[in-house]
């Protein structure tokens, strides 16, 4: 009987419970040391006499759902082994001795800490949020293991990065785009830390990788390149769509500058439907458009360049991608004196296999998108976090799946 209320109450076999007494909304379980776990950690002997004993520790082991908390209580002593004459201290592998948690309180903690911000987790837990904070620093990891993927032919990775607080901050996402499993995240999102994280990637893992699916940064490309040159790159479509559509929108704003300057007076030109594809335009927005693109030549060459991009990923294969791009970068050659267009021709011609090779795998960072999404949900959850090392194991405790989640402790 003792056993199944042991394993009940999730208490560690080297106890036995004396015990248990319930003060207002503490309910403490008293427990012995069973004699069986009097062994020395140097020689394996039996020790039999106690060297010294230092009173009874309190460590918090569970709070129920009506918010009362659980101890537990166990004598804190110290043995002497006749054989080596070593002294130690009796410890339990449930007890770390340097927190004032049992292991299955703490991670019951963390679970909580999934969703919920440091400050509402530590207001439940009666630990304070620096305590708290230190837990994470230590026990929690912002990157999965490997051997995860151990039983996948090959692997994909999409990378993308989000902000951690405002544009000078941003960390880094990696994705396996196949099981769509977060992998990592970066608390930086310089090149340098991504060399290092893809350089630690064990060898049997680096054959599996065939391809990266990346945004237009040249950092990144160069990253991938120098650690793993073997792998096919992708430019992301949404990236690449998302490129055109800013210099468009960067050449509204030239125009209307340009109108101030002329005339002295602001014009506002509506951006919302010059972002839109030329197929989804209807009524009021299609013939605003018309008047935009009649009236400012710079933005009905951007426009036009814009819709030819979009259209290129209509195309159902490599081949006809390929003709599609040809004809953008041959007709962007032609507008010599467009110092703007003549920037985005080269970026074109820079990202050339890049573009075409999505038309292969047809691969994308869609998935690695949708995380983003849980991201920021996780940030106004959290209030934010000024440490970027703790936001990114904070935020890969969060994204990954219930069953990976011991791999997100140290």
């Amino acid at each position: 009987m003792q056993k199944q209320i042991q394993k009940l109450l999730n208490i560690d076999d080297n106890f036995t419970i004396k015990d248990i007494k319930v003060q207002g909304e503490e309910s403490i379980i008293f427990c012995e040391w069973k004699r069986s776990s009097y062994v020395c950690p140097e020689c394996g002997e039996k020790v039999k006499n106690v060297h010294q004993y230092h009173g009874r520790r309190k460590v918090l082991h569970e709070i129920k759902s009506d918010r009362k908390r659980v101890y537990i209580s166990y004598p804190n002593i110290r043995l002497k082994c006749t054989k080596c004459s070593k002294i130690f201290t009796l410890r339990s592998k449930s007890i770390f001795p340097w927190l004032r948690v049992t292991s299955f309180m703490l991670l019951s903690i963390l679970d909580r800490l999934r969703s919920s911000s440091f400050k509402q987790v530590a207001n439940l837990s009666g630990i304070s949020p620096t305590t708290l904070r230190k837990y994470a620093r230590v026990l929690l990891k912002n990157e999965l293991d490997w051997k995860t993927f151990e039983k996948q032919e090959k692997m994909r990775l999409g990378i993308d990065e989000h902000s951690i607080s405002g544009r000078k901050k941003m960390a880094l996402l990696i994705v396996e785009l196949l099981s769509s499993t977060p992998i990592a995240v970066l608390y930086t999102h310089k090149k340098e830390e991504l060399v290092r994280f893809l350089d630690k990637i064990p060898p049997y893992a680096k054959r599996k990788i065939d391809e990266v699916v990346i945004d237009l940064n040249q950092g990144y490309k160069n990253a991938i390149r120098k650690a793993l040159p073997h792998v096919r790159i992708v430019a992301d479509p949404f990236h690449v769509v998302r490129d055109a559509n800013k210099r468009v929108d960067d050449e509204r704003k030239v125009a209307e500058e340009v109108y101030f300057a002329l005339n002295g007076k602001r014009k506002k030109i509506p951006k919302r439907c010059l972002m839109q594809g030329k197929e989804r335009l209807r009524g009021r927005k299609k013939q605003k458009v018309k008047e935009i693109l009649s009236q400012h030549e710079n933005i009905r060459v951007f426009y036009h360049f814009k819709e030819k991009v979009r259209s290129l990923y209509k195309a159902k294969n490599y081949k006809e991608a390929e003709k599609i791009l040809e004809s953008i970068i041959e007709e962007m050659r032609s507008y010599k004196r467009w110092p703007a267009l003549r920037r985005w021709q080269k970026s074109l011609e820079r990202w050339h296999d890049e573009i075409l090779n999505h038309f292969i795998s047809k691969s994308s960072n869609g998935k690695v998108e949708g995380y983003n999404v849980v991201v920021k949900l996780l940030k106004r959850i959290s209030f934010g976090m000024r440490n970027p090392e703790l936001y990114a194991k904070k935020i890969m405790l969060g994204l990954v799946p219930m069953r990976f989640s011991p791999q997100v402790l140290t």
